[in-house]
């Protein structure tokens, strides 16, 4: 229990360190890019595609082995949109390592497109989860490595770090409650 607690404690200290140590946004111009990571989500994609798509500047969708419909419906609404979407293709282990290999892949298909990875964030959504913006929202406000979240349901409230910079170098760790750490080195531009 006591290396449990000590564990957690460095985790605290390394996200406040990091925090810290990243300069107020300065009038730089921020994008914002939806990163979703999806299996047989055919029925509910659309519901979150579009719940998204007013605030990003791109969507990067890793697709874990997806067997329905899925990539057909986001296939047929990208034709719609007015922004870039990437798709990727991951086979699944589990949600810590596929959801670490889908921030590689966001990251990689930040640089892709052609934004700058140290002012472009990934908003992370499954894809059974809506998007929903208080007023006053501004991309250009965002600074530090990671923003929280606010997930809702009918039972429960509760605050992740689903925002992070496309540059940082976080890991997910557990097999299914898998949390956000960060990795050795703070960014991957380093």
């Amino acid at each position: 229990a006591s290396s449990d607690t000590e564990r957690k404690l460095d985790l605290i200290l390394k996200q406040l360190k990091a925090i810290l140590s990243f300069p107020v946004n300065s009038g730089v111009c921020m994008k914002l890019v939806l990163l979703t990571m999806i299996k047989n989500e055919a029925s509910v994609i659309t519901r979150m595609l579009v719940s998204a798509v007013g605030i990003v500047d791109a969507i990067i969708v890793v697709d874990t082995g997806s067997t329905d419909d899925t990539l057909d419906v986001i296939q047929n609404y990208s034709m719609s949109l007015q922004i870039p979407i990437l798709v990727y293709h991951e086979p699944w282990k589990n949600f810590g390592h596929n959801r670490t290999r889908a921030l590689r892949l966001g990251s990689e298909g930040v640089k892709n497109l052609g934004f700058d990875p140290s002012t472009t964030y990934l908003l992370s959504v499954d894809a059974d989860q809506i998007v929903r913006v208080k007023p006053g929202f501004s991309k250009d406000r965002m600074a530090g490595l990671f923003l929280h979240t606010t997930i809702r349901s009918s039972t429960q409230e509760y605050s992740l770090p689903r925002i992070v910079r496309a540059d940082t170098n976080f890991v997910f760790i557990g097999r299914t409650h898998e949390y956000l750490e960060v990795a050795e080195g703070r960014c991957l531009s380093d």
